[in-house]
Parts: C-alpha cells; sequence; structure tokens
C-alpha cells in the first residue's frame, strides 16, 4: 500500500500506528497538516469507470447510467431533425455513444467536446458538434 500512494499526496506512511504497533497505517504529511491549516483548494483525482466484464453491453450499460435521461433525449430530437433535414440516418450526424457523452459531460467548448467517445474527427467536431453545443448551453439557462 505504501507504493501505491502519490507521490504528491495529503498522506504518509507511518512505521507504526499507535492504536496497534504491529502494523503501518497512514497519516497525515506535511503537505497534508499545510492544506488544513491554509484550507486551500483540494483537487481530487478520479478514477477512470472501470465496469467490471468486457461485454459492450456492460459498458454501455453504465454509461446509460451515468447520462442525464431528459438531455439526452432532447439531444436525440435535435439528432432526428438534423438528419432530416440532410436526408441522412440519424447515426450519420452522431452516435448515441456520443449523445450519452454530451448528455453527460455537458460541454461548454470544441475543445471540451473533442475528446467524447463518438465525436471523430475534425470535420464532425466543426461542422455538427456546435448545434449540440448551443443545445446544451440553452437547456442549463432554462434550469435543466
Amino acid at each position: 500500500m505504501a507504493s501505491s500512494l502519490p507521490p504528491h499526496t495529503h498522506m504518509k506512511m507511518k512505521k507504526k500506528c499507535f492504536s496497534n504497533p504491529e502494523y503501518p497505517c497512514l497519516g497525515i504529511s506535511d503537505e497534508g497538516e499545510r492544506f488544513l491549516r491554509e484550507k486551500g483548494p483540494l483537487r481530487l483525482a478520479l478514477p477512470e469507470l472501470k465496469v467490471h466484464g468486457s461485454s459492450k453491453a456492460a459498458r454501455a450499460k453504465a454509461q446509460k447510467a451515468m447520462t442525464d435521461q431528459p438531455l439526452y433525449e432532447h439531444l436525440r430530437d435535435l439528432r432526428n431533425k438534423l438528419a432530416n433535414r440532410n436526408h441522412v440516418e440519424p447515426y450519420m450526424i452522431l452516435t448515441d455513444r456520443a449523445l450519452r457523452g454530451l448528455a453527460s459531460i455537458r460541454p461548454k467548448s470544441l475543445a471540451e467536446a473533442e475528446g467524447i467517445p463518438g465525436i471523430i474527427g475534425p470535420v464532425k467536431l466543426h461542422a455538427v458538434v456546435p448545434s449540440f453545443l448551443e443545445a446544451i448551453a440553452k437547456w442549463e439557462k432554462n434550469g435543466n
């Protein structure tokens, strides 16, 4: 466990724990004590969501659970309108996976949307995504 602590952390391993001297335990590092005194900002690095099981269905289920469902439906409606206007299938505008990513992350810029799975390539990013960013901004402005 001691080797799994990041180098810049608010925790440190102690050789002995006062409650049970046979085992090492975690304690507060000098940096952690400084943070507690100064009450500065704390940045947490959250681990990437890992779904046990390797099936696509399990990953899709986990992504769906994290999605803002009403916003997702709103974005699906927009995608369908764009698809009808351009005489293409909806998946050619954006995939369900991309819509779920947009609904859960709610990006505010092209740079934030660029890394969302399903948004592939600069053409799609610049030609299609701005309409969805505008829809998300309006959605949030209306208190959703």
